[in-house]
């Protein structure tokens, strides 16, 4: 999976929404969305495409919340 597609980070969202389940000290959804979104703004990138990270970054997001109030199916297309 490459980084910076909306998979990717559906699957870091997933990944912190599994931590919760087992670390005492796990971060929230938001926390994860600022910590992507700063690594994003640190790469060594174009605009555009960093542009387009933030843009796959939100997409994931949305689709995760919609996921988790029962609105939409885990399906993404790669």
């Amino acid at each position: 999976m490459l980084n910076g597609t909306v998979p990717y980070y559906v699957e870091r969202f997933k990944t912190s929404i599994m931590n919760r389940l087992v670390e005492n000290e796990a971060i929230t959804l938001s926390e994860q969305y600022n910590i992507c979104k700063q690594e994003i703004e640190l790469l060594e990138l174009s605009t555009d495409t960093k542009t387009s990270y933030l843009q796959n970054l939100d997409d994931a997001f949305d689709h995760i919340q919609l996921y988790i109030n029962g609105s939409e199916e885990m399906y993404i297309v790669q």
